[in-house]
């Protein structure tokens, strides 16, 4: 329970930044794609 608490939390805020952040989107994706396939 605290832990899905806690998670919904830490997304929400995560969630917050991305839209504070949102003029970065297309450069970020890229940076996401880079690392998912680094990661994969």
């Amino acid at each position: 329970m605290y832990y899905a608490l806690l998670f919904s939390f830490s997304t929400s805020i995560f969630v917050c930044i991305r839209i504070v952040n949102h003029q970065h989107s297309l450069s970020d994706k890229k940076m996401y794609v880079k690392y998912w396939t680094k990661t994969v």
